[in-house]
């Protein structure tokens, strides 16, 4: 019953902020001081932080609840993680979400649009027709559309195996043979 608990759990928090990574982004994230960049950022949630969510943070960005940044060298929210860009580590307890992912992104559960390496119970990249296609590598429960998949359920449509439980990974296209 516990095992059907928890599972119900980080179903209901993963589909509680499952939406595309650009919709999660919020320029009108306001803050006490506007800047086109910081190095340091703080906050209890949107609007109750330092600097507005438009402010590249080339630093520490740090909120205790929800974090929507433009970009974060490192980024930490409690509930949910949300930065346009991520360029070395971006953590959260339950969901992080990022339009590109240049780095590590360590949660329950991560949403990217292009990714160099997730971990969690459950990835997923989708495609998006602005950016060069990048799933990176995928740890996890569940993984979707990563090049490189480890993990129990994976599924990547540019795989030989489209779905494939431990290991799966992007099959070489023809030109390059």
């Amino acid at each position: 019953m516990k095992k059907l608990l928890v599972c119900a759990f980080l179903a209901a928090a993963c589909s509680l902020s499952a939406f595309s990574p650009e919709d999660s982004y919020r320029e009108d994230a306001t803050g006490l001081f506007a800047a086109e960049w910081t190095v340091f950022q703080f906050g209890g949630g949107p609007g109750m932080q330092l600097f507005s969510g438009d402010t590249a943070v080339y630093g520490l960005a740090f909120n205790i609840v929800f974090l929507e940044q433009e970009s974060a060298v490192v980024g930490y929210a409690t509930f949910r993680n949300s930065l346009m860009k991520n360029y070395f580590v971006q953590l959260g307890l339950f969901h992080n979400i990022t339009e590109e992912n240049y780095g590590l992104s360590v949660s329950l559960c991560n949403m990217a649009t292009s990714s160099t390496l997730q971990a969690g119970l459950v990835n997923i990249v989708s495609s998006d027709s602005r950016l060069k296609p990048r799933g990176g590598v995928q740890l996890g429960v569940v993984n979707v559309g990563g090049d490189f998949q480890i993990g129990l359920l994976n599924y990547n449509p540019a795989a030989w195996f489209p779905y494939c439980p431990i290991i799966n990974f992007t099959a070489p296209k023809e030109e390059e043979f």
